[in-house]
């Protein structure tokens, strides 16, 4: 009976570990990857609500070098159209990516942050040409169309990914040698299905914030739950 006892609480003990080591590797790996980032900025500008505030910024950067521009009637689905662009994706992909290094870098107040100009007005060109020519030769003329993005108050930590890595490693390294101990003391058959129903739970965490997450997320109509679904 003490030794039932005991393999249960080393089972439980061990895939708590298991638990808390998954979650530090699926940070470390997934949540703070600089590739996640860069896929999540690409997500992003996919999103109507992103979409529009770039078309919009772009329209008044227009406007404010060339202010005639603000009476033709092309401007607005031109720079719909451009924000579109792959290039203009890439180019907001990196500026996520800069914003993700200054959280993750030393120094605190506002910054600002700019996507490049260049590719937004490569893409406004490309998309007025068809239906302006003038306006689209005027565009190319100009300087470097850049839409900046301040954010004020820029919280800033540390990077916690090697942190994170050493918390995943102890945690599963802990959780193997637990659990092997427990089954070491009871290893029957429903000692060993409950093991693999616990194994089977850790799936819990990725499923909830991927799978489920996203999906209630998707039923708001607010802009923010939907551009958080939408990266997720």
């Amino acid at each position: 009976m003490a030794s039932n006892r005991g393999a249960r609480l080393l089972l439980v003990v061990g895939f708590l570990a298991a638990w808390i080591g998954y979650d530090a590797w699926l940070v470390s790996h997934v949540v703070l990857d600089p590739n996640a980032t860069r896929a999540a900025a690409h997500a992003l500008v996919e999103t109507p609500a992103v979409r529009h505030r770039l078309a919009a910024d772009l329209s008044t950067e227009l406007e404010r070098q060339l202010p005639a521009a603000a009476k033709d009637s092309h401007v607005s689905a031109a720079t719909a159209a451009a924000v579109r662009d792959p290039r203009v994706s890439a180019a907001f992909a990196d500026t996520v990516s800069q914003i993700r290094q200054a959280i993750l870098s030393d120094g605190r107040g506002t910054r600002t942050f700019t996507v490049d100009g260049t590719a937004l007005t490569a893409a406004l060109h490309d998309a007025l040409v068809p239906v302006d020519p003038q306006l689209a030769a005027k565009v190319e003329t100009l300087p470097p169309l850049e839409v900046q993005l301040e954010s004020k108050n820029l919280s800033h930590v540390h990077d916690p990914r090697p942190t994170l890595g050493v918390v995943a490693l102890l945690g599963i390294t802990a959780a193997v040698l637990l659990v092997a101990s427990s089954l070491l003391l009871e290893h029957d058959r429903r000692s060993i299905a409950l093991a693999g129903r616990r194994t089977a739970y850790l799936a819990a965490t990725p499923l909830v914030v991927f799978v489920v997450l996203p999906r209630v997320l998707s039923l708001s109509s607010a802009e923010a739950p939907q551009i958080a679904s939408d990266l997720l």
